[in-house]
Parts: C-alpha cells; structure tokens; sequence
C-alpha cells in the first residue's frame, strides 16, 4: 500500500478551518501552528526507539523530528521539512509493528509546516506503535498510557484544539485517542453530560465534578406552570370533598426528584 493512501485515512474530507493558517484563509496563528509542529514531534519522537531499534543504521525518521523543529526556529523552508517527512515515511515500507509506526509519526511530525492537520497523524501513529511494542495483552493499555501522556505534553495555547480535533477525528484515527478505559468511562461523567444536567436544572454545574445525576431534580417551566395553576384550583376547592387532601398529595409528588421512581412526575426538557 502506498504511503499516501495509508495516510489519506487520518485527515477529514473537509479542511477544518481552524488548522488553516490565517494568511490561508483560515483561522490558525502561525505560533499556535508552531506549537502543533512541536508537539508532534515529541509525540514522534517518544517512540522512535521502536524504528531506531530495528533499524539503527537510517537516520531519516530522526532526521525529519530534527527537520520539524528546524522549521519551527525558522532555519528551513516548509518544503524542507515536508521532503524531509516524505523520506521517513520511505523508511517504512518493508517494515512492521512498532516501526513502522514509529516511523510514519515522524514522517507526519515533519509535514505538519505543510499540512497542521497532520498533527494528529504524528500522535495517533505514536499510540500504534506504543501500542505494538508491548506485550502481548499489553497493547491497549499501552496505548491508552501513551494517549496519556502525549496531553500531558499539550501546551496550554493549543490543548482545547488538539482534544477537540481528537474528538471528531477518533473515528478515522482507528479509535486511538480513547485514552480511558471502559470502567474509567463508566464511573467518571463526561464534561457532556454534566452539561446535560446543567440545562436539566436550568443552572450551571458547582464544579466539573458536579455528578451526573443533578439532573434529577430538573422541571420543565411550562409544567411548572401549568401544576401551579391545577394545585390553586383545587384548593380553591378544598372545602368541597377530599380537595384539600389531594392538593397536599399532588405538592409532595412534585416536590420529589424527577428520576427518582416510576411512580413520580416526569417531564421532558427544554
């Protein structure tokens, strides 16, 4: 398989504007483009034992991380640094497992001058080969240990852009940017929905650890209303019959959260 067409799978059909370069047309500052050249590096560089083990004598993986942060300093050219990509993504073929890998991450390092969208190449080539140089039964939490720590290297400037590209990218990237595991994700609630919950009762979350589950006690306005107004009618009512009792009753159902049990009041959201 050509190396092009291997690497086509990581980028979308539609040039995410914010990896454009203002002068492009696009969004992207050239010192946060530096910064994603950067990064990517060291996410190639990490791993390129896993090449340099097995073939130690080519110097073009090494060669093109050096070249990236060349272009960085502004000491080459873009089509420099992109040339230089091109030959460690050569040095590749006829190679496997964690090599390769290893080796098309500093190929995708380099061609982030050309291309910024390449910067998730670079990292999700590095979890393969993470991936692939570990134990056997080992692989997914070496992955997830290497996804881990290339955030950890995030600058501050570039993070929410990188873990949002992340998101919408997993998919095409072979799903490697799940740095949690199936139990982390079940007992930790997403950013999302907290955000859920929030609107739920119509307030924003204490703080980020806020659970899940103040959704609970969420109401519908309009239904707020509409209840309000039934519970005065029946009071008004209350000398006539069990009015009164049944106005008491319907107050405590609703005063119960939401979710709470199939028995009680529930209303839809917003």
């Amino acid at each position: 398989m050509r190396a092009e067409g291997l690497l086509s799978v990581i980028l979308p059909k539609d040039r995410d504007p914010r990896f454009v370069t203002i002068r492009r047309g696009g969004t992207l500052a050239d010192s946060d483009h530096q910064l994603l050249a950067l990064w990517a590096a060291s996410c190639a560089e990490h791993v390129l034992d896993g090449f340099e083990s097995a073939r130690p004598e080519d110097p073009r993986p090494r060669q093109a991380i050096e070249q990236a942060r060349a272009w960085v300093r502004g000491e080459i050219t873009m089509s420099q640094a992109r040339t230089a990509g091109g030959h460690a993504m050569a040095a590749a073929r006829e190679l496997g497992g964690a090599a390769r890998h290893a080796a098309f991450a500093a190929g995708q390092a380099a061609v982030v001058a050309h291309v910024a969208a390449h910067e998730l190449g670079a990292a999700a080539y590095a979890i393969k080969a993470a991936r692939a140089a570990a134990p056997e039964g080992e692989g997914e939490s070496a992955g997830r240990l290497e996804c881990r720590w290339q955030r950890d290297q995030l600058p501050e400037a570039i993070r929410e852009l990188v873990l949002d590209d992340q998101r919408l990218r997993n998919d095409i990237c072979w799903s490697v940017f799940d740095c949690e595991s199936r139990r982390e994700r079940q007992h930790c609630p997403t950013s999302a929905s907290v955000r859920v919950s929030a609107r739920a009762t119509d307030r924003s979350p204490t703080s980020p650890d806020e659970p899940a589950t103040v959704g609970c006690r969420g109401r519908n306005r309009a239904a707020t209303f509409v209840v309000a107004t039934f519970l005065t009618i029946i009071s008004a009512y209350g000398r006539r019959g069990n009015g009164k009792d049944l106005s008491s009753r319907l107050r405590y159902v609703w005063r119960r959260p939401v979710c709470s049990s199939s028995r009680t009041m529930t209303t839809s959201d917003d």
